[in-house]
């Protein structure tokens, strides 16, 4: 059986190396190799120059970065790096670990026929230079370490609105080349020709950013995380802190009325997420993605009991992935999950009812009709809450045929099987846009 998706953003391709240790509140680039990583498949065995074994294929080479420098080309071989044998990806990202940008080492690699040898400089993570706007690399104090905040601020005088952009779930960095597909990224950037400053808070430990690595993160850190940062926007002449909106995707959207109830917002834009409490929401997307899978249906009952004897022991009782797998090992499929599992089981434990509630800003939810991760009613769901109890707050808005990952397609099986043939991000849905901005005008206008 296949994985059954939670929440997710598959986002960062390409190799970049953590950064060095920071000094004086100044966070550094990280560097850049700038190649894609694959392990050398079997057809390209025995080739020209490639061992019957080892060796690290490069996909795509990026501009501007330490690869191309060195004259490193797609469909090279990577052999070894500093004398030592590269035999998978995981034995280069080993060997960058930790380097700083400056930082030279030897590769040997075979192109063709040939081996050759280079000489390779690391050279800074590439920057975003947008021609409308300015990208700026900021940091804030988050802990005892330092977070990478990227910002996008249109050419305005005075204090302008602010959105935040709160992600979905999993450990990735949202710096990314700039030629790389990032629907998060789009919206941004619009948002910004529209006059609003933009802010993206990178996870514990990702891309440029101090702190402990992303995989040890629980649902409280990443909420504080978020909360720490924007308390520090006063820093900033030009955000106008009375006029701040959060913008959640996916798992971001759970997140932002735990950070609204804690830090005073204008308003919540919550898009593709769930209101329901999680241990039934994943039971409900259990079902609803094997139906997808074409699962036959007494095998799909099967499925969905295992879940619910996973999801017992797990919740309930709160064991361990490995405490579960001890006692039965077929439940492999139904506890595995892209955080620590003190994130998921933190997660179940936080009332999302009693958080919408409490939200006395006014709340935009967004659906798009071929979202197969979360369904048009979890979002109908929050929208008659917040209204029960804060009358004309919560409006809801469907956009036709607009996936979890903001891809425009036909419908919620063409999403399924699309994402199972190619990356998540390949054709963005532009209806969503000025759903977005609209409201967002509309909420900040002073």
């Amino acid at each position: 059986m296949k994985p059954v998706i939670v929440a997710l953003l598959a986002l960062g391709l390409a190799l970049s190396v953590q950064a060095a240790p920071v000094k004086k509140n100044v966070l550094p680039r990280r560097p850049f190799f700038g190649a894609q990583l694959q392990p050398v498949p079997d057809s390209l065995r025995g080739k020209g120059g490639i061992p019957d074994s080892g060796g690290v294929l490069l996909g795509k080479i990026y501009d501007n970065a330490s690869a191309k420098a060195a004259g490193l080309q797609s469909g090279d071989v990577l052999l070894r790096l500093n004398g030592k044998p590269m035999n998978g990806v995981q034995d280069v990202l080993a060997q960058l670990k930790g380097r700083k940008t400056g930082d030279k080492f030897t590769v040997e690699y075979a192109r063709g026929r040939k081996h050759l040898h280079r000489s390779v400089a690391l050279k800074p993570y590439p920057k975003e230079t947008p021609p409308e706007f300015d990208v700026l690399y900021e940091s804030v104090p988050i802990g005892d370490s330092l977070r990478r905040i990227i910002i996008t601020k249109p050419r305005l005088a005075g204090k302008l609105p602010v959105v935040v952009m709160l992600g979905g779930l999993g450990c990735y960095s949202l710096d990314l080349p700039a030629d790389q597909p990032q629907p998060y990224r789009t919206i941004l950037y619009e948002l910004s020709r529209q006059g609003f400053v933009t802010v993206r808070v990178e996870k514990t430990g990702m891309g440029d950013s101090q702190g402990p690595p992303c995989a040890q993160m629980s649902f409280d850190d990443e909420v504080n995380g978020l909360i720490a940062a924007i308390r520090a926007f006063t820093n900033f002449s030009y955000m106008d802190t009375g006029r701040v909106l959060l913008l959640g995707h996916s798992m971001g959207g759970i997140e932002a009325p735990v950070v609204a109830n804690r830090v005073p917002v204008r308003g919540i834009i919550a898009i593709a997420t769930t209101g329901i409490a999680w241990y039934e929401y994943e039971l409900i997307n259990q079902r609803r993605q094997l139906v997808l899978q074409h699962m036959a249906y007494d095998s799909i009952e099967i499925a969905f009991h295992k879940k619910e004897k996973a999801a017992h022991e797990f919740f309930v009782e709160k064991k361990s992935p490995d405490e579960i797998l001890k006692e039965d090992s077929t439940l492999t499929d139904y506890v595995e999950y892209p955080v620590d599992y003190h994130f998921i089981q933190q997660l179940d434990s936080v009332s999302f009812a009693k958080e919408w509630m409490a939200v006395t800003a006014p709340v935009l939810l967004v659906y798009g009709t071929s979202d197969f991760v979360t369904a048009a009613n979890e979002h109908a769901y929050i929208r008659d809450e917040i209204n029960l109890y804060h009358p004309g707050h919560a409006e809801f808005v469907e956009v036709p045929e607009m996936d979890h990952f903001f891809n425009k397609v036909a419908s919620q099986q063409a999403s399924f099987d699309s994402l199972n043939s190619g990356p998540a991000f390949k054709n963005f849905s532009d209806q969503v846009l000025p759903v977005i901005v609209n409201w967002a005008k509309k909420t900040t206008t002073p």
